[in-house]
Order: structure tokens, then C-alpha cells, then sequence
């Protein structure tokens, strides 16, 4: 329970920097519950998830003592790659995890330590990927990647934030949906991953990529219960559209989607988010996190943009400087490649690269 300390120096003496899991920990929910900028990715259920189906290593770096009650917490997971390399990041496959500390010298006393761990060549590097700007570049730690933020205040009545959505491409699309007979199901089931997870593979190929293996998923649902909702948009008895959202305090998050191209006309999506809004509203929430965006996906920053959200930049950051990259994810050849895969192959090699880039 106690967690495993590390000495660190600095000029004023001696420092100390515990290991905590916050799997098995209670005190990591505990401290959770208090904490206002906490979110599904701090979660112990999605770092389960992360340690199941990727065999990742989740800790907490925390100044407080061994046997204390957690004053603050920074939440990781250590990836031991052979292609990447051993790295720890906070946290892979989140679109954003806050480093709940905000005390200036305990951040300093974190940010030390994971510079010499690194420099002892424990870790390659380490990345962390805080929402707020309150983490500007502490140490010697540097600006990594950098995002587009979106998110919607689902505090106006509903009325209002009708009115509030892009007139052509959602509040029409919105009032298609009867015309067009397009039915929602929502649940938790195996059933509705069924649907989720063929049209997961036509997007990700339709913008070649490959998928997380479907076992993350079914981890997500195993391990998350009732904060996770998959969605399904039926035409009749063909599921044309899907995603899948996150349920942590006062927030909904957004973190897949995907669709049959054929059938965007119809508006599928804008059926999906409109009743995951609906529902946020009827059961109290008071924000819609859209997630992360490329800042170089115009079509995706238009959705969101059209859906009267708030922007924002969302910068990651890394120390060291440099680091190793699957350079074929971005290769075009390789994602012309993936895009002409059946579905089978495309599937499989998710499952074997997905373990190293996290």
C-alpha cells in the first residue's frame, strides 16, 4: 500500500518521490474523488485496461509518504517496447491525464526525479499530457506534441444549445433524423460492440490506419461498467454509425467514433452526439470533452467546431527533447498499404503494434 520510495538530490538536500499502484491502492480512488480536475483517464479501471490488454505498467509518482493519505499523484504507465523503447507516459491512449499536483516545489521535486530516472537511463524518455496550462515546460522538460482541444458547456437548457449547433451541417442533420428513420441503441453490451468495432475498421482504413485490438474494448467495458456507453445509429437493420463515450463526475467524454462513408449524407454521427448530449443533460453533466484533434484534420476540427464548442491548445510534454517514433504511421505508402488490407490482416496488425505506441 505503502509504494516503493526514490531518493532524489537537489541543492537542498535529500527529496523523495514514492511508486504507488493505483490499481490496488485504495488511497488513488480515495484521492480521486476529491480531486475537481480528475478525469476517466486517472481512472484505476482504464489503467487496468491499459495493463490487460498492453501489458503496461500503471504507477502514480506521489510526494506524499508511504501509509499517508495522497496529497498529490501523477498518473503513468511504464512501456517497455523493444521497437519504441522503455518510456513512461502519462497516459497512453488518454487524449489528456492532468498531473494532479499543483504545489510549485513538490512539482519541482516530481519533475526532478523523473529527469534523473531518465538520465540514468531507466526510462528513453518521458511524456506527460496536461490539459490545464498550469505545466509550462517545468525542468527541462520541452514542448511535445500539440493538439486542438474541444469542449461543450452543457450547462444552457437544451433549447439553447440546439441553437447553439452549426444551422447546416448538425441542426439539419439533427432534424433529418426523423425523415430518415434513424434509430439510436445504446448499452454496454458484446452485442453493440459487435456493430462498433466492423465500422471501426472502415474508418480506420478509410484513413489508414490500423485498429486497437477489439480486446481493448471489451477490457473498457469489463473494467469501466456503467461510465462507458457504446452507441449504435441504425438505418433500418444496417448500423451505419457508432461511438463510444465516457462517463467520469460531472463530465461525458468523447473517445471513438466511426462510421460507413456510404451513409454520411444521412447523418448518423449528428444522431449520436445529439442523443449523448440529451442524455448528459438528463443525467446532470455539465461538460462535453470532444477530445483531441490534429491540427491538421480540418474536416474533424469542422464537427467540432460545428457542435458550438470552446477551443483550446493542448501541448504534451516531453523530456527528453528527442524520441523514437513508429515513422511508418505516418508514411504514406504504409497507410496506402493499410487502407487495402481486408479486415482480418488490418485487425491483426493492430493487435501486434499497438503494444509499442501507446
Amino acid at each position: 500500500m505503502g509504494g516503493r520510495s526514490t531518493a532524489a538530490s537537489d541543492l537542498n538536500g535529500t527529496v523523495s518521490v514514492y511508486q504507488v499502484d493505483p490499481i490496488t491502492d485504495p488511497r488513488w480512488s480515495e484521492f480521486l474523488d476529491k480531486q475537481s480536475q480528475a478525469s476517466i483517464y486517472h481512472s484505476p479501471g482504464w489503467l487496468e485496461a491499459l495493463s490487460r490488454t498492453y501489458d503496461y505498467e500503471p504507477l502514480v509518482l506521489t510526494t506524499s509518504v508511504p501509509g499517508t493519505p495522497l496529497e498529490n499523484g501523477i498518473a503513468c504507465c511504464s512501456v517497455d517496447s523493444w521497437v519504441t523503447g522503455r518510456r513512461l507516459v502519462g497516459v497512453p491512449f488518454s487524449d489528456h491525464c492532468e498531473p494532479l499536483i499543483s504545489d510549485q516545489s513538490q512539482i519541482n521535486e516530481v519533475v526532478m526525479y523523473l529527469q534523473k530516472e531518465v538520465d540514468q537511463n531507466k526510462w528513453a524518455y518521458v511524456e506527460l499530457r496536461p490539459l490545464s496550462q498550469n505545466w509550462n515546460s517545468p525542468g527541462r522538460f520541452r514542448e511535445g506534441q500539440t493538439f486542438y482541444f474541444h469542449q461543450l458547456d452543457l450547462t444552457p437548457s437544451i433549447e439553447s444549445l440546439l441553437c447553439s449547433f452549426d444551422k447546416d451541417s448538425v441542426q439539419r442533420k439533427i432534424r433529418r433524423q426523423g425523415r430518415e428513420e434513424l434509430v439510436v441503441e445504446e448499452g454496454r453490451s458484446e452485442r453493440l460492440l459487435d456493430y462498433f468495432y466492423p465500422l471501426f475498421i472502415r474508418t480506420r482504413r478509410r484513413h489508414g490506419l490500423p485498429p486497437p485490438p477489439r480486446r481493448w474494448f471489451s477490457n473498457l467495458m469489463q473494467l469501466l461498467g456503467e461510465s462507458i456507453t457504446t452507441r449504435v445509429c441504425f438505418k433500418g437493420t444496417r448500423a451505419i454509425a457508432s461511438i463510444l463515450t465516457l462517463q467520469y463526475k460531472n463530465m461525458l467524454t468523447y473517445k471513438y467514433g466511426c462510421s460507413d462513408e456510404r451513409f454520411h449524407r444521412l447523418g448518423g454521427m449528428q444522431a449520436l452526439f445529439w442523443n449523448a448530449i440529451q442524455n448528459a443533460k438528463t443525467a446532470g453533466l455539465q461538460t462535453f470533452d470532444l477530445g483531441r484533434t490534429d491540427r491538421v484534420n480540418q474536416g474533424l476540427l469542422r464537427f467540432k467546431d460545428g457542435w458550438g464548442t470552446t477551443s483550446s491548445k493542448l501541448t504534451y510534454l516531453i523530456y527528453p527533447d528527442q524520441r523514437r517514433q513508429l515513422s511508418y504511421l505516418n508514411d504514406r505508402m504504409a497507410r496506402r498499404v493499410f487502407s487495402l488490407m481486408p479486415d482480418v490482416l488490418l485487425a491483426t496488425v493492430g493487435k501486434i503494434m499497438y503494444r509499442h505506441v501507446g
